[in-house]
């Protein structure tokens, strides 16, 4: 994955400084620890799930984190009441559209590009170069693919970067579109050759992540974040939000298959 370089997020910073300095602060148990409520999506679980051990040692408040199918995102935050948003950046313009969001909260946090997965034990096919991944496609007997009328799931960008390969036609001939776990499933069992998905999705029991899309063709899915405007806890999650965009959380969105973006 490719690491980049942190700034400063003074937005998310002012706000918990303008919130101490007004008081607001209804935050926080008898021992000072407070529940912060995060909304996000299935592709951030093992990333998002370190963070969580990672932060709540750091800081002593609790995370309470709801992983949705991308689809659910929309109606969630409506539904239901949150305090963070970490999702793809339309659900998140959405949100802020709908005048859901704290003015100033919302920024880029981090990406998700398309990887390989294959089959634990599976000799592992060349895609080092375009070319090479171009041929791993074309000799493959069959691929699993996501549904690409998801807008926030893998299944849009692996179509586009088939066109981009010049194998769009090919490959579907002999693809099957599954949800994420069944078509993970079917590679497991050695029923399909490859799959194509999020890296941050690219693991299961029996299934390996094998290596990226070629920068030539990759795409990302980018995910913002953002503190709602009716969250009574706007200091702590500002604050969560500085420590998922710091460089002391890097290391845990790289191994969870995930880059941090810096502004």
């Amino acid at each position: 994955m490719h690491n980049m370089v942190q700034k400063s997020f003074s937005a998310v910073l002012v706000l918990g400084l303008t919130a101490c300095a007004n008081g607001d602060m209804a935050e926080g148990g008898a021992d000072g620890a407070t529940e912060i409520r995060v909304l996000t999506v299935g592709g951030t679980r093992i990333a998002m799930q370190a963070l969580q051990a990672q932060y709540e040692a750091m800081s002593g408040n609790s995370l309470n984190i709801s992983f949705n199918n991308p689809l659910l995102i929309e109606d969630k935050m409506v539904d239901e009441e949150f305090d963070v948003i970490v999702a793809a950046n339309n659900s998140v313009i959405v949100a802020h559209d709908g005048d859901m969001l704290e003015p100033g909260t919302q920024r880029k946090l981090s990406r998700t590009g398309i990887g390989v997965t294959i089959r634990e034990g599976a000799a592992p096919p060349d895609i080092s170069t375009p070319e090479a991944f171009r041929a791993t496609l074309q000799n493959a007997q069959s691929i699993a693919l996501s549904n690409p009328s998801n807008s926030n799931g893998s299944g849009i960008h692996t179509i586009k970067i088939l066109g981009y390969a010049g194998v769009y036609d090919e490959v579907m001939a002999k693809a099957t579109i599954q949800g994420l776990g069944d078509g993970k499933a079917l590679i497991a069992a050695g029923e399909r050759d490859l799959g194509l998905y999020n890296i941050s999705e690219a693991t299961a029991p029996g299934v390996t992540y094998h290596g990226p899309v070629p920068d030539l063709w990759q795409l990302y899915t980018n995910y913002d974040v953002a503190i709602f405007a009716d969250s009574e806890v706007k200091t702590a999650a500002a604050d969560y939000i500085a420590f998922l965009a710091s460089p002391a959380a890097q290391a845990n969105w790289n191994a969870g298959g995930i880059d941090l973006i810096t502004e």
